[in-house]
């Protein structure tokens, strides 16, 4: 897998609920979610010093932006922040390693809710098709 830095607009980034990676219920900024403390609080640390940890992002082809594999959260923080570029590492790399890295990830991030949990197979199992079933005992780590 190849990975460079790049920076980018994180306005740009496509973080929405429809996201192909996104299973997180809720992210900072969003409207009708209520308050969140922790999220206020990650606002405020981008906000103060920054995006500590770079968001990856997957190159895919054509004109539209890099797709956020890892890093949702600090994309939207990084928005709600109202800050300037970010910096990000862009990975090309085939989509199976892709879903790899995106499961190592979820599997050692913030705990996951059971909607959130749902969300993260059934994205796995539409973005893995036929390799689904070589990701279940990564799924199987990830729920415990």
């Amino acid at each position: 897998m190849k990975r460079f830095v790049e920076s980018i607009d994180p306005a740009t980034l496509h973080t929405g609920r429809e996201a192909p990676f996104r299973f997180r219920r809720f992210l900072p900024g969003e409207t009708g979610t209520g308050p969140r403390e922790d999220d206020d609080a990650l606002v405020e640390s981008v906000r103060r010093c920054g995006l500590l940890h770079p968001p990856l992002l997957l190159d895919e082809p054509g004109d539209g932006p890099p797709a956020v594999v890892c890093g949702h959260r600090r994309v939207a923080a990084a928005r709600a922040a109202e800050i300037g570029p970010i910096a990000a590492l862009t990975a090309k790399a085939p989509l199976e390693e892709t879903i790899a890295l995106w499961l190592e990830e979820a599997r050692y991030g913030a705990p996951l809710s059971d909607l959130e949990l749902l969300l993260l197979i059934s994205r796995c199992r539409r973005l893995a098709g036929d390799a689904f079933p070589g990701m279940a005992e990564r799924l199987a780590a990830i729920a415990g």
